[in-house]
């Protein structure tokens, strides 16, 4: 579950959260939407821990975001608008290092990592820098990224601009 709990935040004097709370119970698919600037995206980095609040908390399965960010972070996974990765190095490296971060054995995530981009439409392209994936293999590549902790929750950020018609499929599948 995520409970976005009175979020307020200020980008020096422009106000960009007004109290937002809302709760997305688990198994639930909610879209989020509202203007281009109404706050859509700084609700989403604060909810996966990018951004801290200037008051307010999410909870993500009974754990703060902002006083238990760890713990937190582990329940959500988030695929962003635009996934920002090192541009040279292999994919499958990457992929084992960011897994590091989980305390996942080097030999345990580059299964892991092989048996998610097989899920993801990436087989075979493992070995590749990322600087010669195509914007939708970059989102795939984030998606495998955000399920290394097998989380119950998942944020998608515009996850379908800039995609063919095979992606956008391949994500609302």
């Amino acid at each position: 579950m995520i409970r976005v709990e009175n979020l307020v935040k200020f980008y020096g004097h422009f106000q960009a959260l007004k109290g937002e709370s809302f709760t997305v119970n688990d198994g639930e698919i909610v879209g989020f939407v509202g203007l281009n600037g109404a706050g859509k995206t700084t609700t989403i980095k604060i909810a996966t821990g990018v951004l801290y609040p200037t008051s307010g908390d999410v909870i993500i399965d009974g754990y703060s975001i902002t006083k238990d960010k760890k713990k937190a972070s582990e329940n959500v996974g988030w695929v962003p608008e635009l996934p920002n990765f090192e541009q040279d190095v292999k994919a499958l490296d990457y992929f084992v290092y960011i897994a590091g971060y989980y305390k996942i054995p080097t030999n345990e995530a580059r299964s892991l990592g092989k048996r998610l981009f097989e899920e993801v439409g990436l087989a075979g392209r493992e070995n590749d820098k990322l600087k010669n994936y195509s914007q939708g293999m970059k989102k795939r590549f984030a998606l495998a990224v955000s399920l290394i902790s097998n989380p119950k929750n998942f944020l998608f950020d515009e996850v379908l601009n800039g995609l063919d018609p095979e992606g956008i499929q391949f994500f609302r599948n």
